[in-house]
């Protein structure tokens, strides 16, 4: 008897215990909703995103739906909502988020968001701070907030999207793709601010990529062919005001920060062309080796001093012009890098002066640069290699030097691309 009551007791109990638990209620939270861009001008879209939990994972899926002041209604955790054409300029338009979960329980408050209506001519880039991506065989292109990680709108163009580039200010970007059925292709130049295309500028067959120089005034755009050239377009009239032939299939572009020259490297032949945009005249053309794919922003010329820099083994004859020498730097913390392969190098060994224009150096395969060659009756070999964290190896061999009056102390001078050292070394005299 005893047994049986309390086995009752236990049913009663585990009863009353699972009763409690089906009647704590659902909680549906709603973490504050947002706008992207909060201003927006006539006829352009803006995406509202909100994010909701619930405590009973038995009670979801949760429903998302959009009340807008408007009268119009969107379902969905994010939504794209197109600005009417009609719109007062200065007047706002609020959305309110409603989440229910699956047993139409309706969150306890409703946030609200809201959009300002701004005149069309309004130079604010609310959109460059987004990422851009090309879907080539999509024919679109996907803009992502970094902030969120949600995709907030995707655009529909005429081709497959490839190469793409932003001007100076952050106000266009530039989308570059071939035409479809058409031996030309075009550039496309989409309004940051109202996500819209503005203006189309044709330019050669199988648009690859494309720049833009600081001035915002041209955009460079490699064409993939055999016998490629580079279409230059003026952007304030988007229309075409050079065609210059550069390697084979080019693909990469870059230009020099302060607009002077582009960089172009071609797939097939593996050149690298230099060319004076003054002129839009290919001023050298460097072999580097096949498939060449892209060519990295160019680096800022700058002045800024190495953390460490030293000699070691400087070996000087007089008599027969040879000089030998090792040495190793390491680039400031406030450096930006350096490019050897596309910058200057000067070295000065008391009176005794080297100086490697750009693009004379040649990278190895194993990662260094080397160069080679007389400079003014003189033969140099240098090689420049990267070692770790920013720290590099210098090696210097010169005959035939002009070396005279060499002071024991002698002060050494290296600068590649602005970045400078200076140090004492104490060569060994030979005879």
């Amino acid at each position: 008897m005893i047994a049986k009551f309390a086995l009752y007791l236990s049913v009663i109990a585990m009863i009353g215990f699972s009763a409690g638990v089906l009647a704590q209620p659902t909680q549906v939270s709603i973490t504050a909703p947002a706008s992207n861009p909060t201003t927006g001008v006539q006829g352009s879209s803006v995406v509202f995103s909100g994010t909701a939990t619930e405590t009973d994972p038995n009670a979801l899926p949760l429903t998302y739906t959009w009340n807008f002041s408007d009268g119009t209604s969107q379902a969905g955790q994010t939504v794209n909502y197109q600005i009417a054409t009609t719109a007062t300029v200065g007047s706002t338009i609020t959305a309110t988020l409603e989440v229910t979960n699956a047993t139409n329980v309706l969150a306890d408050t409703q946030p609200t968001t809201s959009v300002t209506v701004v005149a069309a001519n309004s130079t604010t880039p609310v959109s460059s701070n987004l990422i851009y991506v090309a879907n080539y065989f999509a024919n679109t292109v996907t803009l992502i907030d970094p902030a969120s990680k949600n995709v907030l709108t995707t655009l529909t163009v005429n081709g497959r999207p490839y190469g793409r580039a932003f001007s100076s200010d952050g106000k266009y970007t530039y989308i570059v793709y071939p035409k479809k059925g058409a031996p030309s292709g075009t550039v496309s130049v989409f309004d940051t601010y109202t996500r819209m295309v503005t203006a189309q500028a044709t330019v050669g067959n199988g648009p690859n990529n494309v720049a833009i120089t600081p001035d915002g005034s041209l955009a460079y755009t490699t064409n993939f062919a055999l016998f490629g050239t580079v279409t230059v377009t003026n952007t304030s009239t988007n229309t075409v005001t050079a065609t210059i032939p550069v390697g084979r299939y080019p693909t990469g572009v870059a230009i020099t920060p302060d607009g002077t020259t582009a960089y172009v490297a071609s797939y097939s032949d593996g050149t690298l062309s230099v060319i004076d945009i003054a002129s839009n005249a290919v001023t050298k053309t460097i072999q580097l080796g096949p498939y060449l794919l892209s060519v990295g922003n160019v680096l800022p010329t700058t002045s800024t001093p190495f953390s460490a820099f030293n000699v070691q083994n400087l070996s000087i004859s007089p008599k027969n012009g040879a000089l030998s020498f090792s040495s190793n730097f390491t680039l400031g913390l406030s450096s930006v890098g350096i490019a050897p392969a596309i910058q200057a190098t000067t070295l000065n060994i008391g009176n005794f002066a080297l100086y490697i224009p750009a693009g004379s150096f040649k990278p190895e395969w194993w990662g260094a640069y080397w160069f080679g060659g007389t400079f003014q009756g003189e033969t140099v070999e240098v090689l420049l290699q990267l070692l770790a964290n920013n720290q590099y190896l210098l090696n210097v061999y010169a005959f035939n030097a002009k070396l005279f009056d060499i002071n024991n102390p002698v002060t050494v001078r290296l600068n590649i691309g602005g970045e400078n050292g200076t140090t004492l070394a104490y060569p060994t005299f030979l005879p």
